[in-house]
C-alpha cells in the first residue's frame, strides 16, 4: 500500500469526483490520517467532515422520542382526570355563605335570583353602557377642549 504522491492525488480526484471505489476511499483516509502533506489537507478535511456528519446520522434520535412520549402521556393524564370529574364530579359548584352547594337545582336557582337582582338594580343612569360613554365622553370631551 505504499504508493507514492501521484497515486494518491490520483486517489483524490477520484474521491471528489464519486469516482473512487469504497475501498479506495478507506486506503485514501487512512493515508491522509498518517499523512502531514499539505497538499492532502483539503482531502482530510473533507473526509474528516464527512466521518463526522455519517457519525451523527448514525446516532438514533431519543430527544424527539422523548417529548412525544411526554406529550402522547400528559394528553392522556388530561383526558383521563376530565373524564373521572366528568363521570363523578358535580356539574354545578356554588359557594353560598362559605358553603359549597352543589345540587343542580339549587345552584340554577341561586343563579337566577343573582341574576334577577342585577337586573332589577339596573337603572337608566346605573347601566354598564352609561358608565362607559360618561367615562369616554369625558375624555374626548377633554380633548376636544384643549
Amino acid at each position: 500500500m505504499n504508493h507514492n504522491k501521484a497515486y494518491w492525488q490520483s486517489v483524490a480526484e477520484r474521491y471528489f469526483s464519486c469516482t473512487a471505489t469504497e475501498e479506495e476511499e478507506r486506503q485514501l483516509m487512512a493515508f491522509v490520517a498518517a499523512n502531514d502533506d499539505p497538499a492532502f489537507d483539503d482531502v482530510r478535511a473533507v473526509m474528516g467532515y464527512t466521518a463526522t456528519a455519517r457519525h451523527i446520522a448514525a446516532k438514533p434520535n431519543n430527544h424527539s422520542r422523548r417529548r412525544l412520549v411526554a406529550a402522547a402521556a400528559a394528553i392522556l393524564i388530561v383526558a383521563g382526570t376530565t373524564m373521572v370529574y366528568r363521570l363523578n364530579g358535580p356539574d354545578c359548584v356554588a359557594y353560598v355563605h362559605g358553603e359549597r352547594v352543589t345540587d343542580r337545582q339549587s345552584v340554577m336557582t341561586l343563579m337566577q335570583h343573582t341574576v334577577s337582582l342585577t337586573a332589577h338594580h339596573a337603572t337608566a343612569e346605573n347601566t354598564m353602557e352609561s358608565q362607559l360613554t360618561d367615562m369616554f365622553g369625558t375624555i374626548s370631551e377633554d380633548a376636544t377642549n384643549n
